[in-house]
């Protein structure tokens, strides 16, 4: 009963504008991402400390034996941080025309003693997670977050993930990780506003997952992806602004940002994100203006944005836009974004089209 009484709450709060956006302007013409207009790229990793709320943990203590750099802020990828500037494999969906990365991902220190990253369900700093990981491979693979919706776990996200895609970060040698709500309120921001559900603490614990999965040389510190529905659609859009100095990338099903202009971890870099829109269910949230906000949110900062209407109900996209959204993800890794001057490559739907 409490979570319904929040669905309707939130719906009151986006009635009255709490869930709309500010006009902004959208960039003319695509840039490389890192690079504003007649600027520079910034320098990643300076010992800088991470913009916004939920940085990686106080200090950032190391339990490898690895120094951090910069005093308690993001330390910037090293040799022992997976190979930096994989190359996407070329004639994917979109943007074989991608630009060249201008910009490392900053990862943030670990903080805590690092979990083995093996198949099964582990407890790590509070969260129970459910984790699958290929064996590991001659080079890092990627790692994908799926954050669960309302009244769901991350067994259930995990298993409904399409079989093509686990396969594929199997073979890569990657994890993938899914995290179970605990049904407890924790430290922070209700990203879904009221419903209790995840936090922007949570955050934390994906700082120290990614840390420690970068550190172990398991996964390519460019190959970092999320995706989730409904509330964990929510997540997983606002895990893209709170954590873009990481984020590669994202797909989202039914969801997008609950909370109006949430500051931009590294505003240099806006992730690439595909949403997958179905009908307005009306006895739950309208998601689309809070994708559309998101969207506008990561264009006006060089970012791309692509919505699909497929019409299906929230959480059931079809299979092959999962897989689409995902080729498109995989073919594109920090610091490079598909160029879409001439608008969606052949193959995808006519219901799918780029946020300008």
């Amino acid at each position: 009963m409490k979570r319904n009484g929040a669905l309707w709450l939130l719906a009151w709060l986006c009635a009255l504008g709490g869930c709309s956006h500010r006009e902004r302007n959208v960039p003319q013409a695509e840039q490389p991402i890192g690079a504003g207009s007649g600027g520079t790229p910034s320098e990643s990793g300076a010992g800088g400390t991470r913009a916004g709320e939920g940085g990686g943990g106080a200090g950032g203590n190391s339990d490898s034996g690895s120094s951090d750099s910069g005093a308690g802020g993001a330390a910037p990828i090293d040799g022992g941080g997976g190979t930096a500037g994989s190359t996407p494999a070329a004639g994917d969906d979109a943007g074989d025309a991608a630009a060249p990365p201008v910009m490392d991902p900053r990862i943030p220190p670990t903080n805590g003693e690092c979990p083995d990253l093996i198949t099964g369900q582990q407890t790590i700093q509070g969260l129970d997670i459910e984790i699958f990981a290929g064996p590991r491979a001659a080079t890092p693979g990627p790692l994908l977050f799926i954050w669960h919706g309302n009244a769901d776990t991350g067994a259930n996200a995990l298993a409904r993930l399409p079989r093509s895609i686990r396969d594929d970060i199997e073979a890569s040698g990657g994890v993938i990780v899914a995290p179970n709500d605990t049904m407890t309120t924790r430290a922070g921001r209700d990203i879904a506003v009221s419903l209790d559900l995840w936090f922007d603490s949570d955050f934390d614990v994906a700082d120290h997952i990614v840390a420690c999965a970068v550190q172990s040389g398991r996964v390519d510190a460019r190959l970092i992806y999320v995706t989730g529905c409904f509330a964990g659609g929510l997540m997983a859009g606002t895990m893209t602004v709170a954590r873009s100095s990481y984020v590669a990338g994202a797909w989202i099903e039914s969801g997008g940002i609950a909370v109006a202009d949430w500051p931009m971890d590294e505003p240099l870099h806006a992730p690439t994100v595909m949403a997958l829109q179905g009908y307005h269910d009306e006895l739950v949230i309208d998601t689309e203006p809070l994708a559309e906000q998101l969207g506008a949110q990561l264009v006006a900062a060089g970012g791309t944005f692509i919505m699909c209407h497929h019409n299906g109900p929230k959480c059931s996209g079809p299979v092959e836009l999962h897989e689409q959204a995902w080729s498109l993800l995989e073919a594109h890794p920090f610091g490079t974004a598909p160029d879409l001057t001439a608008g969606l490559p052949s193959g995808y739907p006519d219901y799918c089209k780029p946020l300008h």
